[in-house]
């Protein structure tokens, strides 16, 4: 029996400002997918006007919901933390 992910979102985060990571998740269609992402300033865009009056919005944030940087589609994307499966340091 394989042993099971056991990092919370905030233990995520804190990882993935770091570090650039593989992380292998199901998605909600079921699928099983493979992101190279990360939250590391040096790889992050740099914010838009319209991306900072977002920010300054209100919103209800999931607590279940991360948000990454996909480097290889260099794009925003996210995903459950409950669906992640394995996710290590990227070299």
């Amino acid at each position: 029996m394989e042993d099971q992910f056991n990092m919370n979102k905030d233990e995520i985060r804190e990882f993935l400002t770091h570090a650039v990571a593989d992380v292998k998740f199901t998605k909600t269609n079921g699928t099983i997918r493979n992101m190279l992402c990360t939250l590391k300033a040096e790889y992050l865009p740099a914010p838009s006007v319209a991306e900072s009056v977002l920010t300054k919005t209100k919103r209800d944030e999931n607590p279940n919901i991360i948000a990454v940087w996909d480097i290889e589609k260099k794009d925003w994307r996210s995903f459950r933390v409950d669906s992640v499966i394995d996710m290590f340091e990227h070299y």
